[in-house]
């Protein structure tokens, strides 16, 4: 049943002034690209029909390492991402890390071969890949999120229930005071200004932990934008190996203009992926 909804949504392909808008994307431009990051729903998608229909080494070779939490966190907060964060039903429709450029392009061939199976009757086809580092930074430049300033976010509407807050300190396993840990949050979301602009709920849109910093992007934006999180969240794998793009929920407002790229070696709790799409004739 999981699965079903999840293709399900992919499959929402629309219309806008009669133009077709491939499923899940927008356009920017001449360019179809994802509204939000894939998320971790998205991608035990893929590996349910993965390992259904492969053979297991495949499914082997798609799973994320779900160990990068060690290189952000101490026991036992590692502990628990490394367990809970893929699987979790809390959080599903948070972003999938820890996965390589090889991984994420084979996710977009599936998903390009299950779209297209399922709108078979249209005269063209689609195809989702990677976003070179060049269209991502086009794409970033239309974004609304590069014309945030930091007197757009009002830190007096930060809501943080008590409900809320004994939650982030039990995971933390901090021992500080309620209001204490308060003043901390906004301590660190005034020195990152554009995670909070992008993920934190001000009016209980977003669905958002404050004890790890990464969103899983809002049921609607409060700027106005179009994509959903491409300047802050997490950094972006692009077709080129090794190269991300975008600013992550460790950065601040400063250091993620549009052009930067950053350079990793390996799968990252601070980097995941978005579809760029083409509309290919048959």
């Amino acid at each position: 049943m999981r699965g079903l909804k999840v293709i399900l949504h992919l499959l929402l392909a629309h219309t806008v002034q009669g133009q077709f808008i491939p499923p899940g994307t927008v356009r920017v431009d001449s360019i179809f690209i994802d509204v939000t990051e894939i998320t971790n729903l998205n991608y035990l998608e893929y590996l349910h029909y993965l390992k259904l229909d492969s053979a297991k080494e495949y499914y082997i070779e798609a799973l994320p390492d779900t160990t990068v939490w060690y290189k952000i966190y101490d026991d036992p907060l590692a502990s628990a991402f490394t367990y809970d964060y893929f699987r979790g039903d809390e959080f599903k429709n948070f972003p999938i890390v820890g996965v390589t450029n090889q991984q994420a392009e084979a996710y977009c061939q599936w998903r390009s071969q299950a779209v297209n199976q399922k709108l078979d009757s249209l005269p063209f086809k689609l195809r989702y890949h990677l976003p070179s580092p060049k269209e991502w930074y086009s794409i970033a430049l239309s974004s609304s999120s590069y014309q945030v300033t930091r007197d757009l976010v009002d830190l007096s509407k930060m809501k943080f229930p008590r409900s809320d807050l004994l939650e982030i300190r039990t995971k933390s396993t901090t021992d500080l005071s309620i209001p204490k840990l308060r003043r901390e949050l906004i301590g660190f979301y005034e020195r990152n200004s554009i995670l909070l602009f992008e993920n934190l709920s001000t009016n209980e849109e977003f669905e958002f932990k404050g004890y790890l910093g990464i969103g899983a992007g809002p049921k609607r934006s409060l700027s106005g934008k179009i994509i959903n999180n491409i300047r802050g969240n997490i950094s972006e794998l692009t077709s080129e190996p090794n190269i991300a793009m975008g600013g992550n929920w460790t950065l601040t407002y400063e250091e993620t203009p549009p052009e930067v790229q950053f350079i990793y070696e390996e799968p990252s709790a601070l980097i995941g992926f978005r579809c760029l799409c083409e509309v290919l004739a048959k």
